[in-house]
């Protein structure tokens, strides 16, 4: 537990044989469940996760690979079925240092936030290690997705660092996320929707031996996809808003 309050990890998974084990072992004592989401991998995945000893570990196994967004969706699932009070996502790749697992836990279990975000933009130093297309791809999803969420201090919105208290997941529409790499920010869309607190959390980017598995050109139109339909509706629900009736506030 973190501050009196249980914690889990959801770590999505697709042929990570290389790193999933040091990503399970180097979680800190205070997460209460690692909830792994194998996408059908094809590779040794589930046989080294199901080969570790530790009671926290929950291994989830997709019938078939069906992307991130619905990985996720079957974690955060189990992490409201075992009574979690705070989800964090961390990569199965090992992107994700867990020693800023507090800075993003804190101000959830704190009660000044509902959902914290990572933000590899904080320093010029976090930028140096980013690859020149992910910054600019990123600073223009990030923009597009300030609209479409209403979240005016958003500034990296395609990072998967994030965290989540189980009392606004509660309130989100789970079945609205998108299947693929949109996710992030399908769920920022429907943060906005029910009005939840963000807070950004300065996190360095960190990139090691893995391998994006993120394609812009199979993927970027799905994402762009998404946010304008959520530049769309938050259209729709400004003007209703307008007129009196007002949106579900968390």
């Amino acid at each position: 537990m973190f501050l009196g309050r249980r914690v889990a990890a959801i770590i999505p998974a697709f042929n990570e044989e290389r790193h999933i084990a040091g990503v399970l072992a180097n979680m800190p004592d205070f997460v209460d469940h690692m909830i792994v989401i194998d996408d059908k991998s094809t590779d040794q995945t589930v046989k080294v996760v199901s080969e570790l000893v530790d009671p926290r570990i929950v291994l989830i196994c997709q019938p078939s690979n069906q992307g991130l967004g619905s990985a996720l969706v079957s974690g955060y699932k189990q992490a409201l079925a075992l009574q979690a009070d705070v989800v964090v996502v961390m990569a199965g790749d090992d992107q994700m240092d867990p020693g800023y697992l507090p800075a993003l836990l804190e101000p959830i279990c704190t009660g000044s936030a509902d959902v914290t975000k990572g933000n590899r933009f904080s320093s010029r130093a976090s930028l140096r290690t980013m690859p020149t297309n992910r910054i600019i791809g990123s600073l223009v999803l990030t923009w597009l997705t300030r609209l479409a969420s209403g979240y005016s201090q958003l500034q990296d919105s395609q990072n998967g660092y994030v965290a989540i208290s189980t009392r606004a997941l509660r309130m989100v529409s789970l079945a609205s996320l998108a299947h693929g790499y949109s996710v992030e920010n399908a769920m920022l869309i429907e943060l906005g929707r029910i009005r939840a607190r963000l807070v950004d959390v300065p996190i360095p980017a960190r990139y090691g031996t893995e391998t994006s598995k993120m394609r812009l050109a199979r993927d970027g139109p799905a994402i762009l996809g998404t946010i304008l339909l959520g530049v769309a509706k938050r259209v729709g629900r400004l003007d209703r808003r307008r007129r009196g009736k007002r949106p579900v506030r968390l």
